[in-house]
């Protein structure tokens, strides 16, 4: 009687073509966004998709916060070249500046009173219910 020495393996394949997430793909991603570039100018430059890119946030959480950091990069760097401008050369005028754009955005709002009081009691005697 011959044995059967035969194994049958079974290989389970992703759906779909590859992704191109790598590192060289995030630093590119990066690079756009510490230079203050766009979503659309860090994608075109990375040579990858909207869908992908979203896709990617999903996937992968370090991947987002990686994104965010990079967006911020150089308001941050802006931030601190402004505060070093205070702090040691004492600049009166950034100072100043700096003040005035750190106050509440809310200025474009105006506060409005109006006293309904005599028009509700007018319409009261003319239509009492």
């Amino acid at each position: 009687m011959a044995i059967d020495d035969t194994k049958e393996i079974t290989v389970k394949k992703e759906a779909g073509r590859p992704t191109k997430y790598s590192d060289e793909v995030v630093k590119k991603l990066e690079d756009i966004f510490k230079l203050g570039g766009t979503v659309e100018e860090a994608l075109s430059y990375a040579l990858i998709s909207k869908p992908t890119y979203y896709e990617w946030i999903k996937l992968y959480p370090d991947f987002l916060t990686k994104m965010e950091s990079a967006q911020h990069y150089a308001d941050i760097a802006a931030k601190k070249t402004v505060v070093k401008a205070i702090i040691q050369d004492e600049d009166l005028n950034t100072a100043k500046w700096w003040l005035e754009k750190r106050e509440f955005k809310n200025t474009n709002t105006t506060a409005v009173q109006v006293n309904f009081n005599d028009f509700l009691n007018e319409q009261r005697k003319k239509y009492p219910i």
